[in-house]
């Protein structure tokens, strides 16, 4: 092998390797960005908007209702100004990452839910509950909230 073919071998080899470090262990996040975050699960979070109901493409293409895929309706709150969220692991409890610019979070009702806080659609609420980062193709956000519970701003005193 000449001296050229071996330095470029080189030369891909330390790009393999320094890529791979970066995917493998993820730069430190800083402590003023996750000081401005909202915390995920198990911690119980209040945030505000407009709740709306959005259809997505369900099953089984997840591309268009229109071509046959089943309608997928889901509770969107469209957030009063951007988040970020420091989604932790909850094996040890240490923030994996950090997600920016969250302006939609899907909610995650339970039980009788939607009939309970269906008069609240298309109005500005407050949301309690806890923020997880999405999984399968059925959380249509970034980050979901699992709902404890929805009132209306007017709902809160001055």
């Amino acid at each position: 092998m000449n001296s050229d073919k071996r330095i470029a071998m080189l030369g891909a080899v330390f790009v393999i390797i320094a890529v791979s470090s970066i995917l493998i262990f993820p730069q430190p996040v800083n402590s003023d960005e996750i000081l401005e975050c909202l915390d995920s699960e198990p911690t119980v979070v209040k945030i505000s908007g407009k709740i709306y109901e959005k259809v997505f493409p369900g099953p089984p293409n997840y591309e268009s209702v229109e071509k046959g895929d089943r309608r997928e309706n889901y509770w969107i709150l469209k957030l009063d100004a951007p988040v970020c969220v420091a989604i932790t692991s909850q094996e040890e409890s240490w923030i994996k990452f950090i997600k920016k610019d969250i302006k939609e979070i899907m909610l995650v009702l339970r039980g009788d839910m939607h009939k309970k806080f269906g008069h609240l659609m298309q109005k500005r609420v407050f949301v309690t509950g806890t923020l997880w980062e999405a999984h399968t193709a059925h959380h249509r956000t970034p980050v979901l909230i699992t709902v404890e519970d929805i009132y209306p701003e007017e709902a809160v005193s001055p």
